[in-house]
């Protein structure tokens, strides 16, 4: 069975091969058989699961796409480069890519602080990139050949923050999430919407990508009597939820469609009062948890 992640990367990368097909045949000789696309993704480090999944994604939908005779009679090939999602390497391997292979287009990175790093290389080469996953607002006005295949933070921060307060009715909100542009895209989002509808923040804690210790954060957090925790981040959840539970902490907690990640989920279960969650495949949801 194809995953929601394998199949968001199938839908991606067709939706791509399809609004790209006008000018790909102008990179190729007339000779040439094969249309050369470079992707950037994270296939080794912490996100590497991340990565991996869009790339099975992304081979799928090629595979299908050459199978019926590629796009105007000409093969797709998909030139991979690893980023370990950290932006000075997704930058690395753009030049790669743009320089050596010279391609007209590249699928990925995947998170919003490689995306913001190769976006001004990106418009001064005039080649496009096209992000399966990254969301922070920012992308928004990073330039004419940079596009996303998601919703930005605003929006998923702004509908938890209005589901929250107006079906919920929680007036105060801690919130701990990842110190890069996609956490603070989404911190500030609910933030703004959370206060502008009368809710209070009553702390905000950020924590490095790959961080392995919350308790810090939780200990602050949880200092202002929030009824509510939002908490924003990548796979480091699982631990931090874990830690939760470690603490004893017992409050509603918040989160994004990144806690559809079965370990997240699995780290959760002790949380007596589940968590909410958005997600932009299926709006809005709850975890039920025993």
């Amino acid at each position: 069975m194809l995953s929601l992640k394998r199949f968001t990367g199938l839908v991606f990368v067709v939706a791509a091969l399809v609004a790209l097909s006008f000018f790909l045949n102008a990179s190729c000789t007339k000779s040439s058989r094969i249309i050369k696309i470079g992707a950037i993704l994270a296939l080794s480090g912490d996100a590497a699961k991340y990565g991996q999944s869009c790339k099975n994604g992304i081979d799928l939908a090629v595979s299908m796409v050459n199978a019926h005779g590629g796009v105007q009679g000409k093969t797709i090939e998909i030139l991979y480069e690893d980023s370990e999602a950290q932006p000075s390497k997704a930058l690395s391997a753009f030049q790669k890519l743009v320089t050596i292979s010279q391609v007209p287009a590249i699928l990925g990175p995947m998170s919003s602080s490689e995306v913001l790093a190769v976006a001004p290389r990106a418009e001064r080469e005039h080649v496009v990139v096209l992000t399966p996953t990254a969301s922070a607002a920012s992308i928004s006005s990073a330039g004419d050949f940079v596009f996303r295949n998601v919703a930005s933070d605003i929006y998923e921060g702004t509908e938890m923050a209005k589901f929250s307060r107006t079906q919920l009715n929680l007036s105060r909100a801690a919130i701990i999430y990842v110190n890069n542009d996609f956490g603070i895209g989404l911190k500030d989002a609910f933030t703004s919407c959370f206060v502008e509808l009368g809710g209070t923040i009553t702390n905000t804690q950020a924590f490095d990508q790959e961080a392995t210790d919350f308790r810090s954060q939780l200990d602050k957090a949880r200092l202002g009597a929030p009824d509510a925790f939002y908490i924003v981040g990548y796979k480091e959840m699982a631990r931090l939820f874990r830690q939760v539970t470690e603490k004893g902490i017992h409050c509603q907690f918040l989160s994004f469609s990144m806690f559809e990640d079965p370990e997240i989920m699995k780290n959760s279960t002790q949380l007596d009062k589940g968590v909410y969650f958005t997600s932009q495949a299926t709006a809005l949801n709850r975890m039920i948890l025993s």
